[in-house]
Formats: C-alpha cells, structure tokens, sequence
C-alpha cells in the first residue's frame, strides 16, 4: 500500500484550456494505472470543502472527477472540529455502502469502532439474514452472483451489496452459513462465468456434522478456508 498525504502534493499544474472536471479525471487515472499496473493499492488523503450536503460524498472538495475515478470513498463526518466522536461513510464498487460510528482514543491516538449508524446492521450479518429467509422459502437457489442479489432483493430490497462483494462475503463466511446456518455454499466456473450454488440443509453425514465446501482454488478475489469435518469415532485408529 503507499498512502500519499496529500493528494494535491503530487498533482500537476492547472490547464486553463480544461475543465475542472476533465483535470481531476485525468490525474486521477494516471494514480490509477498505477496502482492497476503495480497491483497494489493507493491510498489518497484528501479534504472536505466546509459547506454542508445531504451527501458527504457531496463535501469532497473538487469536482466530480475525482469521486467519479476512485474505486472506494471514505468520508469522515464530524459534528465539532473537536469532537472525538464521528461518522464514517463508506461507498465504491465492491464494498457495500455504509456509515460506521467511530470514537477517538485520544490516549492511543487511533479512531475505535463503536457501531453501524442508523441502526444499520453488520453487511454480513444482514446478507446472512437475507439469505436464510430466502433459502427457507427455495431451499436451493443457483445463478450468477448478480443473479442471485436479484433474487435476494425479493426478501429485502434494502440490500446494496455488489456481485464482488457477494461473492466475497460467501467465501469468507462459507464455514459459518454451513455450520450454523446448514447453508452449502459452492461455485462452479466456466470461461465465459461463474455460478454460485447455495442450498439449505444438504451435507448432513447422519451425526449433525456438515462437510465444508472444497476449496475453488482459482476463485478470486479472497481464496476459501478448507477444514475438515470432525472424524467419527474410531476414525483415529484407522
């Protein structure tokens, strides 16, 4: 990661014979292609103008260029300059939108989790309910990854997650949805796209145990987590 503080130290000089938006677009590819080539990720620093919006992302000064060209915003909302107590706001195009209370430590000098604003509930926590309200009705449910957000929606269209995201999320939370939830998770590949397979109650071996889902050792972007399933007695011997 390389984190630049601020953006505007390395940014070139003003075209008068372009647009605002049209500077702030093009420096920010440039920052882009870099980060694409490299594959790595860079973190810029940059201000807030002082008027207020309904937005936050509204606040970020400079023209749309520059929110419009970055893959994920943060967006630190604070009531009082000295308030030791703020909002993050969190949107892109593979992280779910959402606004996280944070407090101050000002002993440790770090920014504490403190809970989802509004109310709002953990991405995960709130895809796993969707998911299980879904699965109870269907009991298997098969497609694409925007397919199968389509088809969530009908139990709860308040859900903003991606295909990227919902991909992700499911090979992270693969071994809990199976064990707690008896939720299977599995994904198929071809060279044209990728199927998720989700199915309620299958796997049971006949004592309550679940054999996890194999590894897809070509997914992307986050690899699954193989673990055994408890061995029956007497297994250890053999």
């Amino acid at each position: 990661m390389i984190i630049i503080d601020t953006l505007q130290r390395i940014r070139g000089n003003a075209d008068e014979n372009r647009s605002g938006y049209a500077f702030d677009y093009e420096d920010m590819n440039k920052i882009k292609a870099v980060a694409d080539s490299l594959k790595i990720a860079i973190l810029l620093i940059h201000h807030t103008r002082k008027l207020p919006d309904s937005d936050p992302f509204n606040t970020v000064s400079g023209s749309t260029g520059l929110t419009g060209s970055c893959d994920t915003m943060f967006v630190l909302e604070k009531p009082k300059r000295a308030e030791n107590k703020a909002i993050l706001h969190i949107t892109g195009r593979d992280v779910e939108d959402m606004q996280i209370n944070l407090e101050f430590d000002r002993e440790r000098k770090v920014w504490q989790f403190v809970s989802f604003a509004n109310g709002g509930e953990n991405p995960a926590e709130k895809l796993t309910t969707a998911l299980v309200a879904l699965l109870t009705i269907r009991k298997t449910l098969s497609g694409t990854a925007t397919e199968i957000i389509k088809e969530l929606k009908t139990v709860d269209d308040s859900l903003t997650v991606t295909p990227n995201v919902l991909s992700r999320m499911l090979k992270e939370h693969s071994l809990d949805l199976e064990n707690t939830h008896k939720i299977k998770v599995s994904f198929t590949r071809t060279k044209k796209t990728r199927t998720i397979e989700l199915t309620l109650n299958v796997g049971n071996d006949g004592d309550g145990h679940f054999t996890p889902t194999p590894c897809d050792d070509n997914s992307e972007p986050t690899p699954c987590i193989n673990q055994s399933s408890p061995s029956p007695k007497g297994a250890e011997n053999e």
